[in-house]
This record gives C-alpha cells, structure tokens and sequence, in this order.
C-alpha cells in the first residue's frame, strides 16, 4: 500500500460511517490490495470532481440518498 503512510501535505479528517459501508469498504480494500484510506480518498477525489459541474446541489443531493442505503 505505497504513499498511504505519507501523510505531508495532508490534513486528518474524521468521518463516520455505518457499520455496512465500512464492512464493504473494508471487503474492496483488501481485494484490491488497497488502504481503506486509498479508496476513500479515491471516491472523494471522483466526486468532488463531479460536484464541481452543473446542478451540483441536485448531484449531492442524490449521493446522500445513496449513502442513506448503507444505514
């Protein structure tokens, strides 16, 4: 899991998650051979690049009720 453990130029954040998405995200990390911390990073990285074109409100507004499914 190379760079994970480089932590210059990065800030902490905390995030909680449900018990279900965090099992999954645990699953995919260890089948791609990947940190959670990499996979989160990579989802956020995805996202914010399409938060930041048109209708961005209506965009957030659905990956919330998408994360509503993990609950």
């Amino acid at each position: 899991m190379a760079g994970d453990n480089d932590k210059e130029g990065m800030v902490l954040r905390t995030v909680y998650l449900p018990e279900a998405m965090d099992a999954e995200l645990r699953e995919l990390a260890h089948r791609h051979r990947r940190s959670k911390n990499q996979l989160v990073r990579a989802a956020l990285a995805n996202r914010i690049i399409v938060w930041r074109k048109p209708n961005t409100a209506e965009k957030i507004e659905a990956d919330e009720q998408l994360a509503l499914q993990f609950s």
